[in-house]
């Protein structure tokens, strides 16, 4: 059987949370979710080293529960995210960490970063930021993995 090996770490997101996420989204921004819906990761980083895969497997540890809070929004006709706000020392290498949550089908998620980057992101007020849980762990091509079991990295 072949090794996986990471396309990109991230931290997902659990089915109720992602309704919970999709639910606050439209309210928050009085605005419906365009049609093609994503909302399952944070991408922390894509195409990681070995060495980048060590430390995150030694600190917090693949699989671990990770806080995370959901302070902005922002949305277009082409893309619509959520910005997130990472715990102390954990890091994305995208310029702001968020979870995008749906883009118009002819869009690629990965918009989602020039749509930060703009003017029309909402900062929310304490009250209306959503907390959630999220697990630690990587894309292998093919589902989110947990453990280093069966990996490159075991």
């Amino acid at each position: 059987m072949k090794r996986k090996k990471a396309v990109y770490v991230g931290l997902f997101v659990g089915d109720e949370d992602k309704r919970k996420i999709r639910r606050w989204y439209e309210r928050v921004s009085a605005q419906p979710l365009l049609p093609n819906t994503f909302g399952h990761h944070i991408t922390l980083k894509f195409k990681p080293s070995e060495t980048e895969m060590a430390q995150l497997v030694r600190e917090p540890g693949l699989g671990a529960e990770v806080p995370v809070t959901l302070t902005a929004v922002a949305g277009d006709s082409k893309a619509q995210a959520a910005v997130a706000k990472l715990p102390t020392g954990l890091l994305s290498r995208n310029p702001v960490p968020h979870l995008t949550l749906a883009t118009s089908g002819a869009t690629k998620p990965v918009y989602s970063n020039e749509l930060l980057q703009g003017d029309d992101v909402k900062q929310l007020p304490f009250a209306e930021q959503l907390p959630v849980k999220m697990r630690l762990g990587f894309f292998n091509g093919k589902e989110p993995q947990f453990t280093e079991v069966g990996s490159i990295y075991e």
